[in-house]
This record gives structure tokens, C-alpha cells and sequence, in this order.
């Protein structure tokens, strides 16, 4: 499945982001969250040739095709990246968020949480080194499903502002809305999660 397209403006570069999945009936809306693994693609001619699809894949020793990033398991626990919401840093480096997906036991079928990729060119620029940050969550009192769909901005430097989707439950008596932090680091680590509130104090609130 495409997942977005992004113009390093810089060496006039495309990305073009794919999510690789696997349809299995016995999972819920039949896709196994657990198959999500993503791929990327570079072209240098504005488009009209790319290079062979590439898995990201974090750079240090302990990861590797099937164990691409931190707790992420092809087949157990994986991962979507909304390519459309990466973010280039003042350095030349991409930012990737991820929403990380897994099974909850009980009758929820998934847990969401936000983790980011920070992407640098290797020296010919075929490809990119990647390393991933630490999770940012939101607890089981303030979303019964975690946090999903995060969407970035650059504050400049390292700084970073970040709102994610949190999905509400009528049982739990918690309303669907957003929740907001900021990175000082490029986006490794987060601060803990505030909800996003109008200027007059009122929540965001975000149908499901």
C-alpha cells in the first residue's frame, strides 16, 4: 500500500513511503497488525524511475528484517507510518512517526502507541540510517485505546509539537480527543502527554 510521498527539497529527493501488510480473516478488519512492516522508495529524476523498495530498518546491531525496531516482531507487533506527516529537521535529517499497533486481550482488539524514526542519508544518498526513539503513551484513563495518527510540527532546532488521536469509550465515560507534547530532542523522547485545549480551556474533542 502507498503511504505517502515526501520532497527532501534540500538534494531534490523524493521518498516514496510503502506499507507492506498482510490480510489474514482471522483478524480483526482483517488485517493482522502484527504483518505491518514499511518500505521506501527514492527517485532522483523527479519521479520517473525509483529505486528498489527499502525496509526501515533501526541502524544499531540488535535489529533486523524481522526485528526492525524496538519491541517490533514481524508477525507479533508492527507498526503504520503516516508518510504524509514526516518532518525534516533543520540538520537534513527526516522524522518518521509511527503508531506502534497491538492485540489487547479482552474484547478491545487493539492497543496504540507512538514511537519515531530519525532518518539520515548514507553518504551517496541510496538510503537512509535509521534509528528509532523512545514510545510516547497515553494511559487507559485518558483513552481506552492509547494514542494514534500523530501529526508533527518543527518549532525549529530540535524542538518539536506533537498532537496524537485518542479514542474515547461510553462505558469508560471518556470522550474521543487529542492529546499534545513536545520533543527537545528531534523527536526521541517526548513529554508527557497534555490534552489540546481551545484558548478557553475546553478540550479538542475528535470523532472517531
Amino acid at each position: 500500500m502507498p503511504s505517502g510521498i515526501i520532497l527532501d527539497k534540500k538534494n531534490d529527493i523524493l521518498i516514496h513511503f510503502l506499507q507492506a501488510q498482510k490480510a489474514d480473516k482471522s483478524c480483526y478488519g482483517y488485517i493482522n497488525q502484527g504483518a505491518y512492516r514499511v518500505f521506501y522508495a527514492i527517485s532522483k529524476d523527479q519521479g520517473h524511475t525509483w529505486s528498489a523498495p527499502i525496509q526501515i530498518v533501526d541502524q544499531r546491531q540488535e535489529f533486523y528484517n524481522e526485528k526492525w525496531g524496538p519491541e517490533f516482531d514481524y508477525g507479533i507487533r508492527g507498526a503504520i507510518l503516516n508518510g504524509d506527516h514526516c518532518v525534516w529537521m533543520e540538520d537534513g535529517s527526516l522524522l518518521a512517526p509511527f503508531t506502534g499497533y497491538e492485540r489487547l486481550e479482552g474484547t478491545k482488539p487493539w492497543y496504540f502507541r507512538i514511537i519515531c524514526a530519525k532518518g539520515t542519508w548514507n553518504e551517496d544518498q541510496t538510503a537512509l540510517n535509521w534509528e528509532f526513539g523512545n514510545y510516547f503513551e497515553i494511559g487507559p484513563d485518558k483513552a481506552t485505546s492509547g494514542c494514534c495518527e500523530p501529526t508533527i510540527t518543527s518549532l525549529g532546532s530540535n524542538r518539536l509539537f506533537m498532537t496524537t488521536r485518542c479514542q474515547g469509550g461510553e462505558p469508560q465515560g471518556l470522550h474521543s480527543t487529542r492529546y499534545s507534547a513536545v520533543s527537545e530532542d528531534g523527536g526521541m523522547t517526548w513529554s508527557d502527554p497534555a490534552p489540546l485545549l481551545y484558548d478557553d480551556g475546553s478540550p479538542v474533542w475528535t470523532p472517531a
